[in-house]
């Protein structure tokens, strides 16, 4: 196992710190490329100082987070020094074209208790659509057509309260529309609404999907999308009298008319709203295994379906696994991924702050990569996908203190381009999600694609 380190984070993470107050769009080489990993660096991108007092930028709660636009240029959105929305239009050689700020700001309580959004979505109509905001309150939502990214002024735009009490809002192409799924409060569900183009907005009316039922709580993990076919997956928090974060899972429902129906993964009919105990697991993960609420799923161009978790191993130690379905909804493998040997506990009520990130995957005709942050390095765990009984490779990248930071990519460009494009930041967290007090800390993205 060959460790990438950037030698003392290369004086290439030096060079952010200095160029990230400046207009951003700086472009830094990269270190060098461990031979045995199919990843390749690109360049390193340093845009603005962004709010790192705490982990506004989980990965799981921002989807989009990257979005791809026409001209193949990318539009990034972070939280700034101050705690504004920031949306960098970033061109393919790193240079920031444009940047705009969306008012309001978020309440500092808000912003600083750890469970942050900002999600992005593009409609077929040419609008861009950003939502913003902290779990359970109201988030903040606004549309404007992408010919505003190309614009002089204004350098702000006025985002209006989405009346609608939500956690988690995450923005989906589905063949031809645009989804709005979210956890919907207090009930605690999964909804869904689709973007109206007559109305330029999403109908505050939206079908309930998952419900908890006798569980506390139902948590989503990231859809997989291939145009109409769409893959859930999900787990369930569960009532509990101690201090120990209890979930069970992994279920999955799947859909192949962009979801108007859907199937168990057995192929039996199912009528949502789903609630507690009214589906078998497809990979038994009880409480007792501790597994994390909200990871990822994709589909591969072989039609085969890669679902992540974490949970404990046979050791007693969390890992990020991986579970492979075939085209026909046969469990191929469940392999662990990650080589984690920090054994923890999921206990406390508030964002923990933990040895392994959310994974986030991404999937190409050749391989599987599964991203993630282990301790303080950024790790992409790379397979063959047509070997799936080889060890995993490592490329791993020492990027000094990052806290509780996760990683997340753009995946528009992933699907097109085949480039990953990794957003990194610092995330600090306190206890109970406080704030913890710091300077503010480059928002940077790491562009690495397939070399072999």
């Amino acid at each position: 196992m060959l460790r990438q380190r950037a030698s003392a984070r290369l004086a290439t993470i030096g060079m952010l710190s200095l160029l990230a107050g400046c207009n951003g769009g700086d472009w830094a080489a990269p270190p060098a490329q461990p031979a045995v990993s199919p990843m390749a660096f690109d360049g390193i991108w340093s845009l603005g100082l962004a709010y790192a007092n705490s982990s506004v930028n989980v990965a799981t709660f921002r989807e989009q987070s990257i979005l791809r636009l026409p001209d193949s240029s990318n539009l990034v959105s972070y939280y700034d020094e101050n705690g504004d929305v920031r949306l960098d239009v970033v061109d393919t050689f790193g240079q920031i074209r444009r940047s705009l700020w969306i008012e309001p700001r978020l309440d500092s309580q808000l912003i600083g208790d750890g469970h942050c959004v900002i999600s992005l979505g593009r409609s077929r109509d040419g609008r861009i659509h950003v939502m913003y905001g902290a779990h359970a309150t109201m988030p903040f939502f606004v549309s404007f057509d992408e010919s505003v990214l190309q614009s002089i002024s204004p350098e702000r735009v006025q985002a209006m309260v989405w009346p609608r009490t939500v956690s988690y809002p995450q923005f989906y192409n589905v063949r031809d529309s645009l989804q709005l799924w979210f956890r919907a409060d207090p009930e605690s569900a999964v909804h869904r609404t689709t973007y109206d183009e007559s109305a330029r907005g999403f109908p505050l009316a939206s079908d309930a999907l998952l419900v908890p039922g006798d569980a506390d709580r139902v948590y989503m993990n990231q859809l997989a999308v291939a145009d109409g076919e769409v893959a859930l997956s999900w787990v369930y928090r569960l009532f509990s009298s101690d201090d120990l974060v209890r979930n069970e899972g992994l279920f999955l429902a799947r859909s192949e008319d962009a979801g108007v129906t859907w199937k168990g993964w057995n192929g039996a009919s199912i009528r949502f709203p789903v609630a507690h105990g009214a589906l078998p697991p497809v990979v038994p993960v009880p409480d007792s295994r501790q597994p994390l609420n909200q990871t990822a799923s994709t589909f591969g161009s072989d039609g085969r379906l890669y679902v992540t978790y974490y949970a404990q191993d046979a050791q007693g130690i969390h890992q990020i696994q991986l579970v492979i379905f075939d085209a026909f909804g046969n469990l191929q493998q469940n392999a662990v991924v990650s080589d984690n040997t920090v054994p923890f506990d999921l206990s406390g009520r508030g964002t923990l702050v933990l040895p392994l990130s959310r994974p986030q995957i991404a999937v190409s005709e050749r391989y599987v990569h599964i991203l993630y942050r282990q301790n303080e390095e950024l790790v992409i765990a790379s397979r063959a996908t047509d070997r799936l009984v080889d060890a995993w490779s490592y490329l791993r990248l020492d990027l000094g203190t990052l806290g509780v930071m996760e990683p997340t990519f753009a995946r528009d460009t992933w699907a097109v381009e085949r480039r990953l494009m990794i957003f990194v930041q610092e995330a600090r967290q306190g206890a109970l999600d406080t704030q913890a007090q710091g300077p503010p800390t480059p928002a940077t993205v790491y562009v690495l694609h397939e070399s072999n």
